[in-house]
C-alpha cells in the first residue's frame, strides 16, 4: 500500500488537475506498472525467440455496474533483434483476422 500511496503521492499535481481525478490516478499507477514490468522484461533471458506483452486495466464491476476494460498495449518482441512491434492498429482495426 506504501508504494501505491508513493506513486500516487509523486504525481498529485497531476491527478489534483485532471477532469476526471480517478480515471488518472488509475492511469498512473497503470504507467508506473507498465514502467516496472518493461524494466523486469530487460533483465530477464528467455529461452524462446518472441515475447508478447499485453497490457490493460480491469475494472470489475457488481452486476448492475458490469466491468470495464481498456487495452493500453499489445506488442511483440522478437527477442533475437530486440525489434518491438506494437500489435494494437492491427488488432483492433480487424486486420488480424
Amino acid at each position: 500500500m506504501n508504494t501505491l500511496e508513493q506513486i500516487l503521492l509523486a504525481k498529485k499535481e497531476r491527478i489534483m488537475n485532471a477532469e476526471e481525478r480517478i480515471v488518472e490516478a488509475t492511469e498512473v499507477i497503470y504507467e508506473a506498472i507498465d514502467a516496472q514490468i518493461d524494466l523486469l522484461i530487460s533483465k530477464t533471458a528467455y529461452p524462446c525467440k518472441h515475447l508478447f506483452q499485453i497490457g490493460a486495466v480491469f475494472i470489475n464491476g457488481d452486476r448492475d455496474m458490469g466491468s470495464y476494460c481498456s487495452y493500453k498495449r499489445f506488442d511483440h518482441i522478437d527477442l533475437a533483434t530486440k525489434k518491438r512491434t506494437d500489435l494494437m492498429p492491427a488488432y483492433f482495426s480487424g486486420a488480424n483476422g
